[in-house]
């Protein structure tokens, strides 16, 4: 089978877009990871090819003979897989599309554990996803609804309050309960991603907590996987209450820590102006914002009992 003859699926994808744009760098700005990034990803695949599939003439990136025999076979694919996944679509359901742009941890924490409840909702809506491994960031011009922090919002948007920026530490009950609270010095796992925003030291120094000793670390290139981690019982993370609320306020997962981190930041929803007016985008924006709440009112009870 072709996955098991591959190192990594993300390194086609990233081949593909480096081959097509003849740019490290705007192969990673297109699909919103870093360059060094893309490059490993690449030097992965030719590492397992045994062959080079780019070369450098001064500041141009050209595809040698074998990266362009690869492309072309990767880009035909591509397209059709493309072709046939918007035909499928097209045929399968009348409903009315809302593409949402949001990061992969917040789908999976978050937003799939309702989703029987938006179908309930809105029998005519078919939520398409543009998922975002780690921050939520880029341009809203190509999505009806699109998750971004204040600072990282640009264009020309139509964009709501949606919640507080709020991080706890947080891990599973039965990690708890093995190793303690963060603090006095106790022997942690710290799980991160890679580039995360925000350090554990940092994440420690705000909250006036004495660091760990003998602290081992996790790190994902996925927040989702981040989280996934710290709720099997894999150690402890910064939980962004954006992704965390349904976790917590279930009892899936518990905080390490008595405290929450406050960034003054909010995370907003993003409406390009040009779509702005379709009743859908509100009336999908306006129940997210509500579950939302709901969610953090009860992750504040929680914590305060």
């Amino acid at each position: 089978m072709l996955r098991r003859q591959l190192p990594s699926n993300v390194s086609l994808f990233a081949f593909e877009a480096a081959a097509r744009r003849l740019s490290f760098t705007r192969a990673a700005a297109e699909l919103n990871v870093t360059q060094p990034a893309i490059s490993a990803a690449v030097a992965k695949l030719e590492r397992f090819l045994a062959v080079p599939l780019f070369e450098r003439k001064g500041a141009r990136l050209e595809l040698t003979e074998a990266g362009f025999r690869l492309y072309r076979a990767v880009s035909n694919g591509f397209e059709r897989i493309e072709a046939e996944i918007s035909e499928i679509q097209a045929q399968r359901t009348q409903k009315e599309p809302v593409i949402l742009s949001i990061s992969s941890a917040m789908t999976a924490h978050w937003l799939v554990p309702r989703l029987p409840e938006f179908e309930s909702r809105f029998p005519h809506v078919e939520l398409r996803f543009s998922l975002i491994p780690g921050e939520p960031a880029g341009p809203v011009d190509d999505f009806d609804l699109a998750v971004r922090l204040d600072s990282m919002l640009h264009g020309n948007v139509d964009a709501c309050p949606f919640v507080d920026e709020k991080i706890y530490a947080v891990c599973a009950p039965s990690y708890l309960a093995q190793y303690g609270p963060l603090g006095k010095g106790r022997a942690h796992t710290f799980i991160s991603m890679t580039l995360q925003r925000i350090s554990w030291k940092e994440f420690m120094e705000r909250l006036n907590i004495e660091p760990c000793i003998d602290a081992r670390t996790l790190v994902f290139s996925d927040y989702a996987i981040v989280i996934h981690a710290a709720a099997a019982g894999q150690g402890v993370a910064m939980g962004w209450v954006s992704v965390v609320s349904h976790l917590l306020a279930s009892g899936m997962m518990v905080t390490a820590l008595p405290l929450a981190m406050s960034t003054g930041r909010q995370y907003w929803l993003a409406t390009p102006k040009a779509k702005a007016t379709r009743s859908v985008t509100r009336e999908v924006r306006n129940w997210m914002i509500d579950q939302m709440g709901k969610d953090v009112a009860a992750v504040e009870t929680v914590c305060a009992s």
